[in-house]
């Protein structure tokens, strides 16, 4: 059940085809998409966490060279 409140929300950037040839929204797809598998997970494990961190890792790093 808590996946399937999750799944759309992971699916909105997708329909923002127009936006697919832009590096930082790449960056940010990929981020949500580590972010996702472990949030989202069942049965996450703590070594796992790793990828949630470099999702994370990307998303700051993105956003702060943003507001500069």
């Amino acid at each position: 059940m808590f996946l399937a409140g999750g799944l759309p929300l992971f699916a909105l950037p997708y329909i923002r085809i127009k936006q697919y040839k832009h590096y930082a929204f790449q960056l940010m797809i990929l981020a949500s998409t580590l972010l996702f598998l472990v949030l989202f997970s069942s049965s996450s494990e703590s070594p796992t966490y790793i990828i949630a961190v470099v999702g994370v890792l990307i998303w700051f790093s993105f956003r702060k060279k943003e507001h500069h």
